[in-house]
């Protein structure tokens, strides 16, 4: 039985839990983040140049841009999901074992539409129902690639492991935001060096943020798959 607490794991112990699953297995979770960092990076630099003052034309590209670059990135993450799940539970990471069920992209592709299509929404016309939707679907990724569940029963099933724990959630979505952002602090203090080079440091800063915070999710998720359990 998990102890009591707000998340049924002390934040200390996700995150101590988190990186001695992450450190022997890096080079894996590493790799399987680089396309969805690569693509999302760039289609928010493509994205970027439609911010204009007063443009509604411009603006709505810009969401469309960052939608797709979202959409993409999320589905090509199922293999780090897969991976990050298999750090958590101490199991051995077999770099083809996702590619043995291809459907699986596709329950990704239809989970993370859906999710970044609320988000997106919640973004543009209402800020905290963006955030509400971290809170409601976090699980989603995790379910996909640790059950047989598909996209849109995933989606429903993390807003049933969250019952009665919104708020935790949502102040541990706060603090791996914030713990995020440190991956791109090192690419800040490089002012002087080319854009590009300053691009490359901030997303291998964010591979690494990223990919301990997705082992860290799993540490969650195992706990949260109990308490359904239950």
């Amino acid at each position: 039985m998990a102890k009591q607490s707000t998340f049924g794991i002390g934040i200390g112990e996700i995150f101590s839990k988190g990186f001695k699953a992450w450190l022997p297995n890096f080079l894996p979770l590493m790799a399987a983040g680089i396309l969805p960092v690569a693509v999302s990076t760039g289609f928010s630099q493509f994205a970027n140049q439609f911010i204009i003052e007063n443009s509604v034309a411009q603006d709505v590209r810009f969401f469309i841009f960052n939608f797709i670059g979202w959409v993409i990135a999320g589905t090509l993450s199922y293999p780090w999901y897969v991976y990050a799940i298999r750090a958590a539970d101490g199991d051995p990471i077999r770099l083809g074992e996702p590619f043995e069920t291809p459907k699986k992209f596709l329950q990704q592709f239809v989970g993370t539409f859906w999710f970044f299509a609320g988000f997106v929404l919640g973004i543009r016309f209402f800020l905290l129902p963006a955030f509400a939707i971290l809170v409601f679907y976090a699980f989603y990724g995790y379910l996909i690639a640790d059950t047989d569940k598909g996209g849109l029963h995933a989606l429903g099933t993390s807003v049933r492991m969250g019952e009665k724990r919104r708020f935790g959630l949502f102040a541990l979505s706060m603090i791996f935001m914030m713990f995020n952002f440190l991956g791109v602090v090192p690419g800040l203090g490089l002012e002087g060096l080319s854009f590009s080079v300053r691009l490359v440091v901030v997303s291998l800063g964010l591979l690494v943020t990223t990919s301990i915070t997705l082992v860290c999710g799993a540490v969650i998720y195992r706990v949260f798959r109990g308490f359904l359990n239950e």
